[in-house]
């Protein structure tokens, strides 16, 4: 029987394809096949479950490992390492080839993917090459040779700056006028005054495009109060894209060009409190779902379809009030 096959991107546009089997090793990538209800599905092209906030050249060697390992003993369909960690020869030699920093950077990519076989032997290198070292060794060996991040500079010029962590790891350095433009920054800056502003919910990539946008708008009006429930009632809602300027079009046929990248930055502009960005990303929503049905939604989405014939039966007639308001 023909093994099914996914695809996935990494965070830096690298194209992986894998058997299922081999994904199972990884607790998010199965949560991410039984959401989309792909864990059986057999026919066709491999599909396509989004993009993991992983860099290609790591997610290469993390995928090596997992096919070696795809035929290991599993729990509830996921890998598992049972009892004591041992490091065979084969995940020794897989160890050894890499640098210090590629090293770390798998050690995160297999937490973030929660791949714990990996991890624990990961962690266990790590524990292995502690033994019998004094606490200055250790920091030598671990801590001073991985360094800082490096400083990506969003802005040009010698305005004030501040500096912008997303939650995987990146560091940005941002003018200020332009994070205060940003509510939830700008509080973040007034109450805190750190160095660096952590941002666990932001995600490098998102976080770059939430400032490529906030940068393009920086001399926009203060954005106008909420109307009156009169008012809503009775203005425009159609949330067309007619009157959105070329450059916001642009950034959401280039910068946005599939609903997870939408819906992502959706998202953390929402949490970053950017109306803006919020409206004009709602609009883009409207214009791709409307006139569309249920199934073209689900299929845009890629949410299975897992209601019965009787169930989508009643849908309408439940609805029907819909069609009087």
């Amino acid at each position: 029987m023909k093994v099914p096959k996914i695809k996935l991107q990494s965070k830096d546009g690298q194209e992986f394809v894998m058997d299922v089997d081999v994904a199972y090793s990884s607790k998010i990538i199965t949560t991410i096949l039984e959401d989309l209800g792909l864990e059986h599905h057999e026919d066709g092209e491999p599909d396509d479950v989004g993009r993991i906030e992983v860099k290609g050249e790591i997610f290469e060697l993390v995928l090596s490992w997992m096919e070696h390992h795809k035929n290991d003993p599993r729990v509830d369909g996921v890998t598992s390492s049972n009892g004591p960690v041992v490091i065979s020869e084969w995940d020794a030699d897989f160890m050894a080839k890499m640098d210090q920093e590629t090293f770390f950077d798998v050690v995160l990519a297999a937490n973030f993917l929660d791949i714990k076989p990996l991890f624990d032997v990961c962690c266990q290198k790590i524990a292995n090459s502690c033994k019998g070292k004094t606490s200055e060794e250790i920091r030598n060996l671990y801590i001073t040779t991985r360094g800082e991040p490096e400083l990506i500079k969003l802005s040009e010029g010698d305005a004030p700056q501040v500096k912008l962590k997303s939650s995987d790891g990146a560091l940005y350095s941002v003018d200020k006028d332009i994070a205060m433009l940003i509510p939830t920054l700008k509080v973040m800056l007034e109450n805190k005054g750190e160095e660096v502003i952590a941002l666990p919910m932001a995600y490098s990539s998102t976080l770059e495009k939430i400032i490529k946008w906030v940068q393009h708008h920086k001399n926009d009006d203060a954005p106008a109060p909420p109307p009156e429930p009169t008012e809503r009632i009775n203005r425009n809602t159609s949330g067309s894209l007619d009157d959105v300027e070329q450059w916001d079009l642009d950034f959401l046929n280039e910068d946005l060009n599939n609903p997870g990248d939408l819906f992502e930055v959706a998202v953390l502009a929402r949490k970053l409190t950017i109306k803006g960005l919020e409206d004009l990303i709602a609009k883009k929503f409207r214009n791709i779902f409307m006139g569309r049905t249920t199934d073209e939604i689900r299929a845009i989405l890629r949410l299975p379809d897992d209601l019965t014939e009787e169930q989508k039966h009643f849908i309408p007639l439940e609805n029907k009030w819909v069609e009087h308001h």
